[in-house]
């Protein structure tokens, strides 16, 4: 039986993924160094973590979005919760 709080693997996954980024994101900003030699230091392509911060920065702002505006049906205030819209 399938509850309202039932999530798929990929989305467990992708929580996991987010808060990973979210820590990295916070140790490279109280680090005192550039974005490109903490990068370096810790062996990850600065393209790739300039690309998480902003998935970072996205989810944070579609969390702050009300669930649903007006005129909208439940339907698709649900799918654009879950950035399905």
């Amino acid at each position: 039986m399938e509850t309202g709080n039932t999530r798929t693997i990929s989305e467990a996954k992708q929580e996991i993924r987010l808060r990973e980024w979210s820590e990295q994101i916070e140790r490279q900003q109280s680090s005192g160094m550039s974005v490109e030699q903490w990068c370096v230091e810790n062996g990850i392509k600065p393209k790739t973590y300039y690309s998480n911060r902003t998935n970072q920065q996205d989810t944070k702002q579609d969390l702050n979005q009300p669930i649903q505006s007006e005129g909208a049906t439940a339907e698709k205030a649900v799918s654009m919760a879950s950035g399905k819209a």
